[in-house]
């Protein structure tokens, strides 16, 4: 079940379809939006072990990470690499670059 287009409809939740998370092979990986999936439903889920596991670089309240997620042994968890930009910093790609820049130019 991936998901990584930005405007899908929920994959995992009440208003998901109901075969998205009904086989207890499948694997969820969310690189899109946290928001697509519910994160109480998916835990559900991974706990009962009704999916095999979950990989996951965006969370449902970022850039807060459920703990509940981070005990489980069926899930990865990874940092998304462009964070949202803050007001006033520009995109997270820039922010790094001025960072690799200055310990370059640092030595």
């Amino acid at each position: 079940m991936p998901a990584h287009a930005g405007d899908l409809p929920p994959l995992v939740g009440a208003a998901a379809p109901a075969p998205a998370a009904a086989a207890p092979h499948a694997i969820l990986v969310n690189t899109a939006r946290g928001e697509i999936v519910d994160e109480e439903e998916l835990i559900r889920l991974l706990e009962t072990r009704a999916i095999a596991g979950a990989g996951l670089d965006v969370f449902e309240h970022e850039p807060a990470v459920n703990p509940r997620l981070t005990v489980l042994d069926n899930v990865v968890l990874l940092p998304h690499p462009n964070p949202p930009p803050h007001a006033g910093e520009g995109t997270g790609g820039a922010r790094r670059r001025s960072r690799l820049e200055s310990r370059w130019a640092s030595g």
